[in-house]
């Protein structure tokens, strides 16, 4: 997660074990929205490299609408805040990707982490 001028704010992760890329994608939405909630964002930016997910949540892709990860994806963001979700490539993704490279390595329950992986990705988001 990153604040409104892209400064890195907390990651997280946590190994679910075997599911669809989509689930995994979805439950990592989610768990953020929850953190967000948890320590009282207001307005938030999702940024996923998972095409089928942005379209879930902003109700285009029809496969998985009625998925309970998406219902209460959907459900939590009906509450009164700013939010927006963005498509990107998996290479302005990068922090993503060494976070899901850490869980599965080493398999372990969630995890949150209050600095950058250590990737090289300690930038702004621009």
């Amino acid at each position: 997660m990153r604040d409104k001028n892209g400064r890195w704010i907390l990651g997280y992760n946590q190994f679910l074990g075997s599911c669809s890329i989509l689930d995994v994608e979805l439950w990592g939405i989610l768990n953020g929205l929850v953190i967000a909630l948890d320590r009282g964002f207001d307005s938030l930016i999702f940024l996923s490299n998972n095409l089928e997910a942005v379209q879930a949540i902003q109700g285009s892709y029809s496969r998985v609408l009625n998925s309970i990860l998406v219902r209460r994806i959907r459900q939590l963001l009906a509450k009164p805040m700013q939010w927006s979700i963005h498509h990107v490539s998996r290479e302005d993704n990068k922090e993503i990707d060494e976070l899901t490279r850490m869980t599965i390595d080493k398999k372990k329950e969630a995890c949150n982490y209050l600095e950058c992986p250590q990737y090289g990705l300690g930038h702004n988001l621009k």
